[in-house]
């Protein structure tokens, strides 16, 4: 097989641009693609986060970005599976700055709309919820945009992980202020704890499509690890559905039935995609065709449930915790 280094991904890349490149992956030339290196800017070997698509059977898997020096994290499908929204973050003047891009689901026509993180788009497809990181504080706050960066209007400061409900009438956040999910009603502008005192989760936020449900990553103290938590939003009664050592991002199953997390059995192990079933009735189990060799975390279900996008990191590089 001819090697792919970075004159293959120059290329790639051109031809992307240029509309005449094809997706005839086989699951060799994904693998190899997968196993690049490349140099940072002080001449070392490391590699920044890419973003990969793959089939939910375990099939087709194909790279999105291949940009040296860049990192991609927080991919989220729109609600027709024709676009994804995602962070870029790459190094300038010394600094990560980190900007909000839209692109084709094939990673196709980039569009960058400007700073912010965790990008979430609204169920009409007109606008994305973002956190926007505000200079000098320690939080973000969360705010909306439309598709072309234009019309930025803040909903929540000290807030994070903003999710659109199914309907498109909430936005829930991870609220700092009350140390909640707070339920945002985006006309009226009133907030609502989704969650009993005490309860205090940080990332992984994410609706059931019925709307009925969130799931979130609660935080292990000391030496506990950190668990999947269920809560109906109505009874405000949550439910640890599994403990582990979490990554930051879970999607639910177009069915309902399924939770897909990243997951790592231990700190020397790569986080990898598991299916975890809502109702505890089987162990988690991995998601085929996934590299098994590397960190892949950051994941996204599209919504018909045939498609996930997720970031893929070298086991050296680190993940995002």
């Amino acid at each position: 097989m001819k090697p792919i280094n970075d004159s293959n991904l120059v290329q790639i890349a051109k031809q992307r641009a240029a509309g005449t490149y094809c997706h005839r992956f086989n699951r060799c030339i994904a693998v190899a693609i997968l196993s690049v290196t490349v140099l940072n800017v002080h001449g070392s070997s490391a590699e920044e986060a890419q973003l990969f698509v793959l089939q939910a059977d375990g099939t087709k898997l194909r790279p999105l970005t291949f940009e040296p020096e860049t990192s991609y994290r927080s991919p989220n499908w729109s609600s027709d599976g024709k676009w994804l929204a995602y962070e870029r973050h790459r190094l300038i003047n010394g600094q990560r700055q980190g900007h909000i891009c839209l692109s084709n689901s094939d990673g196709t026509e980039v569009r960058d709309i400007g700073p912010g993180e965790l990008p979430c788009w609204s169920p009409d497809n007109q606008h994305i919820a973002f956190a926007s990181v505000v200079d000098g504080q320690p939080t973000t706050d969360v705010a909306i945009m439309t598709t072309d960066g234009r019309n930025r209007t803040l909903l929540a400061s000290a807030a994070t992980n903003p999710r659109w409900s199914p309907d498109g009438q909430h936005l829930a956040l991870i609220d700092f202020q009350v140390k909640n999910i707070s339920l945002l009603d985006v006309v009226t502008m009133e907030r609502q704890s989704c969650l009993p005192d005490g309860w205090q989760p940080d990332r992984g936020l994410s609706w059931s499509k019925d709307g009925r449900r969130v799931c979130f990553r609660l935080p292990g103290y000391r030496d506990e690890p950190s668990s999947l938590v269920l809560c109906d939003i109505r009874e405000r009664v949550p439910q640890v559905l599994l403990r582990g050592n979490f990554g930051i991002s879970t999607a639910w199953s177009s069915d309902g039935q399924s939770i897909l997390v990243s997951l790592r059995k231990n700190e020397a192990s790569p986080y990898q995609m598991m299916l975890v079933p809502v109702d505890g009735s089987r162990p988690p189990t991995a998601v085929p065709g996934q590299p098994v060799d590397r960190h892949n975390t950051d994941l996204d279900w599209s919504a018909d449930g045939a498609q996930i996008v997720f970031s893929s990191q070298a086991l050296q590089s680190g993940p995002t915790k």
